[in-house]
């Protein structure tokens, strides 16, 4: 494959659909004659010959104004439809110039005109794929490379033997093959990184998972703990609620030690006194 440049046929002269001027005025002609000669010509054939001056020393948009002056004087004027695609082409406005060059494909009546008006859509969508390709944008690309491969082929149609439009179909078809496998391999990278991705998620997940069971348990086994030291408390304070004397217990057993003690006492006295010895009353 050749380089770009070298493949690329460059757009064609814009006079190729131009009505031919009269013999006598070949030879370039003076100032004077030329505005003569505007004079003379019709009014959309005066606007071409300005837009191609204009065109020529580079003045593309100043050009683009005078084709469209021309189209509007004469609506069926081919060449002023088509140059004016050249023009657009030339300042990068590649969607306005295809629709023209699509538009010039239409009104033209010979094959060999209609290949032409093709091979620069060709080139125009082209070019358009290769400004989104720069831009990173691969979707585009693609439908600007698909685009110029259809109307390459349909320019092919209207002149089979045309080298420079097979030369570029194929090199639209290299650069729509390159875009395609481009695509395949991001949507690879991306498939893959997307796995990747999912399976750091899966393993995050399980791991929050088992850091939550985890907790769980802790939290489970902290509750048992607790309960069971609640348990034991609950079971020393009924001990010692158990072991605890009530008032009114308290009461009648101090009443009970006193009716007691009053009795051991009552019985030792009475053992005292069973001890000494009466007074015996004597009759003397």
């Amino acid at each position: 494959m050749k380089a770009v440049k070298a493949v690329l046929m460059m757009l064609l002269p814009l006079s190729m659909w131009a009505q031919a001027l009269p013999e006598e005025q070949e030879a370039p002609p003076q100032e004077e004659s030329i505005d003569l000669l505007d004079q003379i010509l019709p009014k959309d054939r005066s606007y071409i010959r300005n837009g191609n001056r204009a065109y020529e020393e580079g003045r593309f948009a100043e050009a683009t104004v005078y084709y469209q002056k021309a189209a509007a004087k004469n609506s069926r004027n081919r060449s002023a439809v088509f140059n004016q695609g050249d023009a657009l082409y030339e300042q990068r406005q590649y969607e306005e110039a295809a629709s023209k060059f699509s538009q010039a494909a239409l009104m033209a009546t010979e094959p060999e005109n209609r290949a032409k008006a093709f091979h620069n859509l060709g080139n125009t969508h082209l070019a358009h794929g290769e400004k989104f390709e720069k831009e990173k944008t691969p979707q585009k690309a693609m439908e600007g490379y698909q685009k110029a491969v259809e109307a390459y082929k349909n320019a092919l149609r209207m002149n089979p033997k045309d080298m420079d439009t097979k030369y570029n179909l194929a090199y639209a078809q290299e650069k729509l093959r390159q875009q395609q496998q481009n695509q395949q391999n991001q949507d690879q990278q991306q498939q893959d990184q997307e796995k990747k991705d999912d399976q750091k998620q899966d393993q995050q997940n399980q791991d929050q998972k088992q850091d939550q069971q985890q907790n769980q348990d802790q939290q489970q086994q902290d509750q048992q703990n607790q309960d069971q030291k609640q348990e034991q408390q609950n079971q020393q304070q009924q001990q010692r609620k158990a072991g605890e004397i009530s008032k009114e217990d308290m009461e009648r057993i101090m009443q009970r030690m006193q009716f007691e003690e009053q009795k051991l006492r009552e019985k030792v006295q009475k053992k005292q006194q069973a001890g000494k010895r009466q007074p015996v009353d004597k009759d003397w």
